[in-house]
């Protein structure tokens, strides 16, 4: 992923939060990804968030450790079926909006985070 839009994501999710922050944004992790049959461990940068406050079944305090493949992955899925995304971001990461980054993590995470990022 490029670091203009990693860094874009990490700027929106700390402007627009609600009930979940950055915890940490530059972290490397050992990751492991599918090759020819077998896991293969690499490091990987991985975006940390953490919960501000109990939020349904989630406790004050929980973390959750997203690695850059999984947003990079979200992002060419994003792109491919939202035109519209595609083409702000083709325009700049600057173009990129709150609600892309939100649809962008539930997507890397599975949906188990809705971030719901707001303009409060």
């Amino acid at each position: 992923m490029r670091s203009d839009i990693y860094c874009r994501i990490v700027f929106l999710i700390d402007e627009h939060h609600t009930w979940i922050k950055v915890d940490n944004a530059n972290q490397y992790d050992v990751c492991s990804v599918k090759l020819a049959e077998r896991q293969v461990p690499y490091v990987c940068r991985t975006l940390a968030l953490r919960s501000l406050f109990r939020y349904g079944q989630y406790p004050k305090g929980s973390i959750w450790q997203i690695p850059e493949r999984e947003l990079d992955l979200a992002l060419n899925k994003l792109r491919k079926n939202n035109k519209g995304f595609a083409k702000r971001l083709k325009q700049g990461a600057e173009h990129i909006s709150y609600s892309d980054v939100n649809t962008l993590v539930q997507s890397a995470t599975y949906g188990i985070i809705n971030l719901e990022l707001s303009d409060y």
